[in-house]
Formats: structure tokens, sequence, C-alpha cells
């Protein structure tokens, strides 16, 4: 049922179901969801469309890929604002967010669990450019917070908290944040990887050429490492040592257990011996 008895054209209240909301919803509107658990795969296909819930963290949506931004390349300056968003479904076929072909969509304030799949998932139906994922708490059994990122252009990744165990589909580890090749980034500040990762905090891919990321773009994180493989897993050689030196002193990032280079990587000093 849709409540528009106190909004107007441009927006909506909705208890259920969110699909009929955003139907009724105009460019640049937002539907607003009031507290209660969705069992719905939702797919955003209205341009600068907000959709948020009525407060923080007390809606829930819950399904196979629960949210989906359209990828026509029509659908731009989406904000998903204060859900727990749940992917429930546990095979590894995509995320509890995807977007395709899209500018500027933002996922903010939000809890994203799931198992197996990402948290949120890019390069799905196209590429997006300029996504930003802002302050959201990453749980369960997610292989990444963010991944299959190949092609994605000015990632801002800033403030979020990664508690998912990291594993992937067939025993696989993932871990935090997956740059896929050909992706850039504008910012990963100020996020706490927790100690429940144990695979990698920040993990780069070669697919097709490395991604376009600097040392001053990893900026005051908080890594608590006790479980995880590597902080840095640079398997696309993104940096030289000096640049995860540089990652590791200057760029006021912590690390606990400390941080080492090994093998062009920079790990937890408890996963090897390096004299430095």
């Amino acid at each position: 049922d849709l409540d528009d008895s106190d909004s107007d054209e441009e927006e909506i209240q909705v208890v259920n179901p969110i699909a009929d909301a955003i139907d009724e919803a105009d460019t640049d509107g937002t539907v607003e969801v009031v507290d209660g658990s969705y069992d719905e795969s939702v797919t955003v296909d209205v341009d600068g469309l907000t959709l948020e819930a009525a407060t923080e963290g007390e809606a829930t949506i819950a399904s196979e890929n629960p949210i989906t931004i359209d990828g026509s390349g029509d659908v731009n300056d989406v904000l998903i604002d204060g859900f727990v968003i749940d992917d429930d479904d546990g095979t590894g076929s995509a995320g509890a967010i995807t977007m395709g072909d899209s500018d500027g969509v933002e996922i903010r304030n939000n809890e994203i669990r799931g198992a197996f799949d990402n948290g949120v998932q890019m390069d799905v139906d196209g590429t997006p450019s300029s996504p930003e994922i802002v302050d959201n708490t990453f749980t369960g059994e997610l292989r990444f917070a963010i991944g299959q990122t190949e092609g994605v252009d000015d990632i801002e990744f800033d403030d979020n908290t990664i508690e998912n165990d990291g594993e992937g589909q067939a025993g696989s580890v993932g871990g935090g944040v997956a740059l896929g090749g050909d992706s850039s980034v504008e910012s990963i500040d100020g996020n706490t990887f927790e100690d429940a990762i144990e695979g990698s905090a920040i993990q780069t891919f070669d697919t097709g050429a490395a991604p376009d990321v600097e040392p001053a773009d990893i900026s005051d994180n908080v890594f608590n490492g006790a479980n995880a493989d590597a902080y840095i897993e640079d398997v696309a050689d993104s940096f030289d040592d000096s640049d995860l030196q540089d990652i590791r002193e200057g760029e006021g990032n912590t690390f606990d257990p400390a941080a080492v280079v090994a093998d062009g990587d920079l790990v937890p000093e408890t996963v090897v011996n390096v004299v430095n």
C-alpha cells in the first residue's frame, strides 16, 4: 500500500511493496520506506531517486539481490540511505546491491550483509562511474564489501566499517575492497577494516590494465588485521615498495598488528618474518 497522505508528487511514503512506490516516483523524487521487513528485490529505475528508510536501520530489504540500480545509462545520481540490506541468497550470483551503467550513485548509512556475494557489486549490465560508498557497515559472509569493479572510474569508499569474514564461493577468500582492472580511485578514506576479515582489506586485480590508485588515495583508515592475510594484496602491481611504505607511514593509516612490506604486498607482521 502507498501512503501519500503527508506527501506531494515528489515524495512518496511506502508501506509495501517498495517496487510500487518506485513506479509512482518522479525524477529527482523521494521514496521513504517505513519501518519493517520487505521480502522483495527492488530495481531503481528512476533518475535522481532518493530511496531512504524513514528510521535509519529499521527498514530491512531481504531477498536474493535486494537492490539493483538500473543499468540503462539513464539512471544517475541515485541515493540509497539508511537500510538494512540483506542478500539472503548466498549463491555467489551477484550482490546485495548491484549497479550497472550509471553515474553518481551514492550508497550511504546502510548495514549491508550477505553470504558469499559482494556487498556492492559493480560492472553489472554496464559500468558505473563515480560511485560513492559512504558510512556503511558490511557484515556477514560477504566475499568483498565492494567487488567486480573492472573499468569503474572515481570510486569513493569512505568512512565505512568492514567486518565481514570475507569468504567467497568454494572456500575462496575475499575481504574488503576489490579494485578491478582499469578502475580508478577517488578515495579510500576513514574506513575501519575489522579483525573478521580473513583475506585482504584491499586487493588489486590485473584484469586488464592495473587499477589507477595512488598512496594518497588510501588515507586515515584503521586496519585491524589479526586474521587477515594482507592489508593490501597488490596482485596488479599498482604499487612499488616505496608506495606501500608511504601507505604504511605517511597517509594517516593505522595498523594492528603492525604492517610490513613483503613480496610486493602490505601485510600484518604476524604473517611473515621480515627484517624491515
